[in-house]
């Protein structure tokens, strides 16, 4: 079962669209402060940093830690802005944001993310905060 939950975590950071999560899945965002319910709310967020808000984006993992029913990856996002993120036009910045990402999963499924990374440096990197 561990290849299997590596695998998904593995595909997470790197295509988000490709892992299968659970109808019910919550997302906690802890950098905004946000929860995410359901798999239409959750993919919607892992769309706005891994697909329109930085199209191009690289994840670079430093480690993935698995169990029978968890997941970590610690990992650095880079890319451009260069679409909309969660209601912040394109900046055509660059960033470079530190993440980890904590997942429960049952039955080949993710049913609870957690999110970690600091918004103020990623808005600090967009030139949106001091």
């Amino acid at each position: 079962m561990t290849a299997t939950t590596r695998q998904i975590i593995a595909d997470l950071v790197k295509d988000p669209a490709a892992v299968a999560l659970a109808g019910e899945v919550v997302l906690q965002d802890h950098a905004q402060g946000r929860v995410y319910q359901g798999r239409a709310a959750v993919e919607s967020l892992l769309r706005a940093f891994f697909v329109e808000g930085f199209p191009e984006a690289q994840t670079e993992v430093h480690s993935i830690t698995v169990g029978e029913t968890f997941a970590v990856s610690e990992f650095d996002l880079h890319g451009k802005q260069d679409g909309p993120f969660l209601g912040i036009p394109a900046t055509g910045r660059q960033v470079a944001l530190p993440m980890v990402i904590v997942c429960q999963i049952a039955e080949g499924q993710i049913h609870r993310l957690c999110l970690y990374y600091d918004a103020g440096g990623l808005l600090r990197q967009l030139r949106l905060a001091l």
